[in-house]
């Protein structure tokens, strides 16, 4: 199947959410531009997730998907017009990385006469009634990032992923900078450890008693360490820090592109299946990812710099929010992931 495109076509990616899950997509917007270098590429996403589309040089428009009632407005309004606008500016190709119901309503609703989406095995909530072009990714294909450039072959793209990163607004770098002047050795010089986990993804948190005693060993071994800390997670930053310095370095609850600045200038990251190990993977960042619930095949950064932590159990992977026993991140010790850490900071 070879679907032909105009030399500078109008195209459309979704991918609603979340942040972790769009970041794993965004080399398929540097792929399409590889391909189609006059083209201009819009994302339709989650408007909470607008500062990380903005920080991803691919994107020419971010179109924001509400979620909530604003300036008077209710939802049903503000959608009202989400669609109206999308239907009017005549796409030619729709492409719909997330795979779901309310993804596809925005395909078919975008008008593009060419909407490309995952076929019904692979996509979820009747997604595959919305596309004209359905793509099974080949056997074995896994990997989210892998899965999104697979929907791409149909327009002559080859399924590799190319580089790309992120790159931070100035005046975030300017923020970040600032921070890291009066608690940090210097970009490129500390460690990030990163405890929490967003609202909905506790349940693949590693424990925070044993990110303060990894921090413990890392800072014996002589690296600076600094905490990160995300939105609403105070409590989390005080478990994590018992026991040490009380002058270790914890960062403000930044925002979306100010955090990202800051990870980008870090020297590794360390944390849980969650955003910020993926923003800081998307910005050329190492990682060290230490997963639990979810399967790393699928959702671990691609690139040999990076490191997955994980513990494959008889009920691997799961989803289940209300897990009884947590065993598949208990039984990730702190010795495992210094090890890791230890290999990732090692000289190629």
């Amino acid at each position: 199947m070879h679907i032909p495109l105009p030399p500078s076509p109008r195209i459309l990616l979704i991918r609603l959410s979340a942040v972790g899950d769009i970041a794993n997509c965004l080399p398929a917007a540097a792929a399409l531009k590889a391909r189609f270098p006059a083209a201009s590429l819009a994302w339709a996403a989650d408007e909470r997730t607008r500062p990380l589309l903005e920080a991803c040089p691919d994107v020419d428009e971010i179109l924001s998907f509400p979620r909530s009632p604003r300036d008077g407005a209710s939802l049903a309004v503000r959608l009202a017009f989400f669609f109206r606008d999308l239907r009017a500016r005549s796409f030619d190709a729709a492409i719909d990385l997330h795979g779901n119901a309310r993804s596809g309503l925005v395909s078919w609703c975008s008008g593009a006469p060419v909407r490309l989406g995952f076929s019904r095995e692979t996509s979820r909530e009747g997604n595959q009634i919305f596309s004209t072009h359905r793509v099974s990714p080949p056997p074995g294909t896994r990997h989210r990032t892998l899965r999104s450039l697979a929907l791409l072959e149909p327009l002559g793209i080859p399924p590799d992923p190319p580089g790309s990163k992120l790159v931070p607004s100035e005046a975030s770098c300017r923020t970040a900078r600032a921070w890291l002047d009066r608690h940090t050795p210097g970009p490129g010089r500390f460690l990030v450890l990163h405890p929490g986990a967003s609202a909905k993804g506790t349940y693949k948190r590693w424990p925070a008693e044993r990110f303060a005693k990894l921090a413990a060993a890392l800072m014996q071994e002589g690296f600076a360490v600094v905490l990160f800390k995300g939105p609403g997670e105070d409590s989390i930053i005080r478990e994590a820090s018992r026991g040490l310095p009380p002058d270790i370095p914890v960062t403000p609850a930044w925002s979306l592109v100010e955090a990202l600045a800051f990870l980008a200038a870090a020297r590794l990251v360390i944390g849980s299946d969650s955003g910020p190990v993926h923003l800081a993977a998307a910005c050329g960042t190492p990682a060290v990812v230490i997963f639990g619930p979810k399967d790393p095949a699928q959702y671990s950064p691609l690139a040999a710099a990076h490191r997955a932590v994980y513990r494959a159990l008889p009920c691997s992977p799961c989803r289940r929010l209300d897990c009884p026993h947590r065993r598949c991140l208990d039984l990730v010790s702190v010795e495992e992931v210094l090890d890791n850490v230890r290999k990732a900071l090692a000289p190629s």
